[in-house]
């Protein structure tokens, strides 16, 4: 049985077996060709892509700053502990309308921990609501016992007021050493 139409042809054979099993195999001949130039067509348009991002990502940089300037504060809040792990709020980055909380964290346990989430909250002290997730990136890949690793934490844009305050709380895989550090005031 063939089946033609304007780009494709198909055949279908239909072979009795010695066991009853029904099967239907489609082959496409021109796949080779086809797979290969889309591949090509890949490399092409993927071909640099990793300078023109960072290009684009220096330029929006850039944009914001020229715009609203760069701030960067020191921040007074008391650090917590919890678990011999202690939990430091060091400084507030302000680049444009980017905010970027710098903290750091020490390991004074036997364990090595894993971060899993930060979270964060905003507003005045006992009503605070929660941020939409935050992006955050370590300055380490692990959490050695004995150890201190730098977090930074994008907040999500928003706009501040005299009383707002700001709580961030740490998680790790080993929910035991999760950690929060409150009343940190925002500018």
């Amino acid at each position: 049985m063939h089946f033609d139409t304007a780009s494709l042809h198909v055949t279908l054979n239909l072979v009795l077996g010695p066991t009853p099993d029904t099967q239907l195999l489609v082959a496409d001949p021109r796949r080779p060709t086809r797979d290969h130039e889309v591949e090509r067509r890949l490399k092409e348009e993927t071909d640099g892509l990793d300078d023109r991002v960072a290009h684009l990502a220096d330029e929006s940089l850039l944009r914001e700053i020229a715009a609203g300037g760069v701030e960067v504060l020191e921040l007074g809040a008391a650090p917590t502990r919890h678990n011999q792990v202690v939990l430091r709020a060091q400084r507030l980055v302000r680049i444009g309308g980017r905010r970027v909380v710098l903290l750091s964290l020490e390991n004074r346990s036997g364990d090595a921990l894993e971060l899993g989430a930060v979270r964060a909250w905003k507003g005045p002290e006992g009503s605070d609501r929660e941020l939409p997730r935050p992006v955050f990136r370590t300055g380490a890949a692990d959490f050695k016992p004995d150890s201190q690793i730098s977090v930074a934490v994008r907040l999500p844009p928003f706009t501040v007021t005299p009383t707002d305050r700001l709580r961030v709380r740490i998680e790790f895989s080993d929910s035991e050493h999760n950690l929060e550090l409150a009343g940190v005031r925002l500018r």
